[in-house]
């Protein structure tokens, strides 16, 4: 073989070994889109349950307060059905 083909079949390889790179490069980059893209929606569904558990919070939070409010009627119109009974009603 002369020098030329030796030459011109490295480079064949080169070129070879450059579209398979590229090709595989192409094929990451749609992968770390892919990621990217998913990673987006898991933070906007990561959001939105912070935003629910906030509203969560809230709620039982409200609960309580209407039990501790119940709770506190409760005693209220035990007290006056007490004072009832004592004066014979």
């Amino acid at each position: 073989m002369d020098k030329v083909q030796m030459l011109e079949e490295k480079i064949l390889k080169v070129v070879d070994r450059i579209k398979v790179l590229t090709d595989e490069n192409k094929m990451l980059n749609s992968r770390v889109k892919e990621l990217e893209d998913d990673l987006k929606k898991k933070e906007s569904q990561l959001e939105s349950l912070k935003h629910n558990t906030k509203e969560i919070d809230k709620l039982s939070a409200d609960l309580n307060k209407l039990q501790q409010e119940k709770e506190g009627t409760k005693g209220q119109i035990e007290s006056i059905l007490k004072e009832l009974e004592s004066v014979g009603l």
